[in-house]
């Protein structure tokens, strides 16, 4: 039973403002104030000392408030301790040794995209994404699919969030929207040259056993080492190894809406190819005749 005598009403009102933002990633005082069932002047009082100790920020045009770089940093400390790393590294490795890429595992914490763990590929040249570096959801197929699979509204929130940096990249949200539903249909993200120049990517989302998305796991290298037989294979493989770790978590994975992908135009070739020869969340293990299983067309996992 809660001892009343060590309860600071103060700070358990802090606490709840702050869960506000778990599905809902802008606030404005007045819908802050409705949802904990305060008035205003209680509420500024408590968004201004969050404000003041980083916890929250307020957008300046449109004065409303999300999550601060704070929070950022306590869940990546948070996330540090969790079991999800541990699960993830023997098939990161497993993935990487079979793809001959640096494999990746990304998580969403504040807005934005962090980068939980690497195995590096043994080749001299790969994609440089550094362990504890935060990037925008928007940008590279391991932080899109983060973006891709969070509720709507969020995803709107984000996007308006943008909008301005959007335009300087000459994109627009109609654009990017666009993509996330791809996204969405094919269950994964392919990307080439988002984040570092003559690299792509490929990533999928990663679920636990309350189907909350938790983070993704992503293969890259450099284009030039890439073929369309090659990215067909690192496709059907860094999807069992999403697969794999999300069962490991007690989770499932969604089944894309449609089973072509990634086409030989975003890789600068000049034809056309079906890039996941099954749907995502299949659990036959990779497409047969792809290598690295045991014949039957199931992976050797560590």
């Amino acid at each position: 039973m809660e001892d009343r005598d060590q309860y600071l009403q103060t700070v358990g009102r802090a606490l709840q403002m702050l869960d506000c933002f778990q599905d809902t990633a802008e606030w404005s005082l007045s819908g802050l104030a409705a949802h904990l069932g305060v008035n205003k002047a209680v509420a500024f009082r408590l968004v201004s000392t969050l404000r003041r100790h980083g916890y929250l920020e307020q957008d300046p045009l449109t004065k409303k408030y999300r999550l601060g770089e704070r929070v950022l940093i306590l869940g990546l400390a948070a996330a540090r301790r969790v079991d999800l790393r541990q699960v993830a590294r023997p098939v990161m490795e497993w993935l990487s040794q079979e793809t001959g890429e640096s494999t990746f595992l990304t998580v969403e914490r504040g807005g934005f995209s962090v980068c939980l763990d690497k195995v590096e590929s043994s080749h001299e040249i790969q994609l440089m994404m550094q362990v504890g570096g935060v990037y925008p959801l928007h940008r590279g197929a391991s932080n899109k699919v983060l973006l891709a699979f969070q509720p709507p509204s969020r995803i709107e929130a984000y996007l308006r969030a943008i909008k301005d940096q959007l335009s300087a990249d000459g994109l627009s949200v109609e654009e990017v929207k666009a993509q996330l539903q791809r996204i969405r249909e094919v269950g994964y993200a392919h990307s080439v040259g988002e984040v570092t120049p003559d690299a792509f990517a490929v990533g999928f989302p990663v679920f636990d056993g309350e189907q909350r998305l938790v983070g993704a796991i992503s293969s890259g290298g450099p284009t030039y080492r890439l073929t369309p037989e090659r990215l067909r294979r690192i496709v059907a493989l860094t999807q069992e190894a999403a697969v794999r770790v999300s069962q490991r978590l007690g989770g499932t994975t969604p089944s894309g809406e449609s089973e072509r992908g990634a086409t030989s135009t975003e890789i600068g070739c000049d034809h056309h190819w079906p890039v996941a020869a099954h749907r995502y969340g299949a659990r036959n293990g990779p497409v047969a005749g792809h290598g690295g299983g045991d014949g039957a067309g199931r992976p050797r996992w560590p």
